[in-house]
């Protein structure tokens, strides 16, 4: 078995390389191929914190495993990482372990590129603007999708509910080489306002995005959301989307607020949710005007963690990374 630590992680495998993977994945989900039971949630109430529990199997990638996510929000305190985890590869003809991974950069990766995905099928011809709300490690992979995939941007503007974050994210990009302008703006207003596509990747669980300040025309992002409870993006914007699109349908509608609160208020039938991967390959309409508002929900599931994890791993061994242990010893 191999065990790959997160800078092995990050050396092998490429937001630009990441996106048709996951392509492979929304279209094998959308068509019934992958074997994707319901993620299993597990509080544990004396820390306030939750582990999320997500097996599958992708047999066009011969990938079968399962991802262990856990949010410790009191971790902050102990120098800890409030939100880690793993992603275990098994042999699909033998069952052993595989590899044993870092998951939370992988859990970025993959987010960033089915985002990524979503704004090439999704985005109006030529946005210019783009507002992302958030400032933790998942904003951060949608800088870079929004820098990789949509080169005609000229200006990001981005707000969290700390300037000091988001001055830092602002910073660490920089830092980074990305191309994109960004500046960090007052209010989740400013930041929305006029924008060609807006990302929301915050942890809030009420709405951070209000509807009216969407741009008719936009792409509306949300991806920082997962609980029936939480919603960071109006449900009048949801509803009066011309296009309501998830990464995963039944993910979305077993666990995501962002669909199940305007459907509860008879804003959204949901037979109107359709399959990222069915745009891709093309059984439903991506963008047809720029004038159409596009909702995408990403809630994450793990046929995604399966295809990614799987290149990773294989790409690691090829270049002789990480640690090799026998667990049968």
């Amino acid at each position: 078995m191999l065990i790959l630590t997160q800078s092995d992680v990050r050396a092998v495998l490429a937001l630009r390389e990441a996106i048709p993977i996951v392509a492979t994945a929304v279209v094998e989900n959308a068509a019934g191929r992958a074997d994707v039971p319901p993620r299993t949630y597990l509080r544990v109430p004396p820390v306030d914190a939750g582990c999320l529990f997500m097996p599958g199997y992708l047999p066009a990638l011969g990938s079968l495993g399962q991802k262990i996510i856990v949010e410790f929000p009191r971790n902050g305190e102990r120098g800890l990482p409030a939100v880690s985890g793993l992603f275990i590869l098994l042999d699909e003809q033998t069952g052993l372990a595989v590899a044993v991974m870092d998951a939370g950069y992988l859990t970025v990766l993959r987010t960033a590129a089915v985002v990524g995905l979503a704004f090439q099928q999704l985005a109006p011809s030529a946005p210019r603007t783009a507002a992302l709300l958030g400032t933790g490690s998942q904003a951060r992979g949608q800088i870079q999708a929004l820098a990789e995939v949509l080169p005609t941007l000229c200006e990001l503007r981005v707000w969290g509910r700390r300037r000091a974050a988001a001055k830092a994210l602002v910073d660490e990009a920089a830092g980074l080489g990305v191309w994109l302008p960004i500046r960090v703006v007052d209010s989740a207003e400013a930041a929305v306002r006029g924008a060609d596509v807006v990302v929301a990747a915050t942890a809030a669980r009420d709405p951070v995005v209000d509807d009216a300040w969407v741009s008719p025309g936009a792409l509306v992002c949300a991806l920082g959301s997962y609980t029936p409870e939480a919603h960071e993006v109006d449900s009048a914007t949801v509803g009066r989307a011309a296009k309501v699109v998830a990464d995963s349908r039944a993910s979305v509608l077993a666990s995501s607020g962002e669909l199940l609160i305007p459907i509860a208020a008879g804003l959204l039938a949901a037979e109107r949710v359709v399959e990222l991967g069915a745009v891709v390959a093309g059984e439903q309409p991506g963008r047809e005007s720029d004038a159409e508002l596009i909702f995408f929900k990403s809630a994450g599931f793990a046929a995604l963690d399966l295809a990614v994890g799987k290149a990773v791993a294989e790409r690691a061994a090829a270049a002789g990374l990480g640690v090799e242990v026998d667990l049968l010893r």
